[in-house]
């Protein structure tokens, strides 16, 4: 995907990577409306999959980004920015396993190149939940899901995809298209049956030499994305109508799945998820090693999924410091 940039300020300017996810919407929702504008703004943004957003901060090209969580095991000194992410608590419609097979006759799975947190997930969930290691393997690009499923007993399929597949098998299964013997398991939901617990599937993450030369500057940034949030939350409506005019999704499906399905609040039960998510990942040898989690420490005090809203950004703009995770999900 193109690294386009929206709109630059200074050469100071803070690099905002995103990703151009329906699920995404709500959280750049103002940085894009203050950008359309016109207005200058001390931040740039730019979009990328998931996974490319990852060799991004890592390589330097970007300072911020909405990260999927495995990749914090491969990042050294990254810091967790407070209080937004993308998660869910139960199913969530757009991280899903499809298959025409019972699970325990899956022998070869096609993982989905976007999300690397996703094919995590699906491997830990056979590891822990479903039983047996089938083969992982990477489809061709481009194909769909019934050509996927040609060769592949199951898929993951991730973000729009997901809702696209669901969109036309509600289409076609009257009239038996091809996938109306598609069978889903959403594996957010696989997530908590298994640990009762939130599932965060993506988190901002900054390079940590950005708290040294700019920790007032990437303050200011916290409340300018919580913000941005805050606009996206009030106008979530808005933003279903027009997802489900250009997905051909109905609006029903874009405002549950905007307003009930994802969830963006990081608070405390949500990194308990997050650790304990990583530390199985280590534990079936899906990473290296459990990272030492580090958080910006303003976001110690942010409750779950349920944080008031308007408490939560109401403190001004100061330097953040940072320290580890501890296992209460407090610094």
């Amino acid at each position: 995907m193109s690294d386009a940039v929206t709109k630059r300020d200074s050469a100071r300017s803070l690099r905002i990577g995103a990703v151009a996810y329906l699920n995404t919407k709500p959280l750049v929702y103002g940085l894009e409306r203050e950008i359309a504008s016109g207005a200058n703004v001390p931040y740039e943004l730019s979009y990328g999959v998931p996974a490319e957003l990852a060799d991004r901060l890592t390589a330097e090209q970007i300072d911020v980004a909405l990260l999927p969580v495995i990749e914090l095991a491969g990042l050294t000194g990254a810091t967790v920015l407070p209080g937004l992410g993308i998660t869910a608590l139960g199913a969530v419609r757009s991280v899903v396993l499809a298959t025409r097979r019972p699970i325990d006759r899956i022998r070869r799975v096609a993982l989905d190149p976007e999300s690397r947190t996703s094919n995590a997930l699906v491997k830990l969930l056979f590891a822990e939940v479903w039983g047996g290691w089938p083969e992982f393997v990477r489809p061709r690009e481009g194909a769909d899901l019934e050509e996927i499923l040609d060769s592949c007993d199951a898929a993951v399929r991730i973000g729009d995809k997901a809702l696209a597949d669901e969109r036309e098998r509600e289409e076609t299964g009257a009239s038996r298209g091809a996938l109306d013997d598609v069978v889903v398991h959403d594996l957010a939901e696989a997530w908590y049956g298994h640990t009762g617990l939130p599932f965060v599937f993506a988190a901002r993450v900054s390079r940590a030499a950005i708290h040294e030369t700019d920790a007032a500057g990437l303050a200011v940034l916290v409340d300018t994305l919580e913000s941005s949030y805050r606009a996206g939350e009030r106008h979530a409506h808005e933003i279903a109508r027009e997802a489900a005019r250009s997905t051909g999704l109905s609006e029903a499906v874009t405002t549950a799945y905007l307003t009930r399905d994802i969830r963006y609040r990081l608070g405390d039960a949500e990194l308990r998820g997050l650790r304990r998510f990583l530390e199985l990942a280590a534990r079936h040898e899906i990473i290296d090693h459990a990272p030492e989690l580090v958080l910006a420490s303003r976001a110690a005090t942010i409750e779950s999924c349920e944080a008031d809203r308007e408490s939560a950004g109401a403190a001004g703009a100061v330097p953040f410091t940072s320290g580890p995770l501890t296992s209460g999900g407090t610094p």
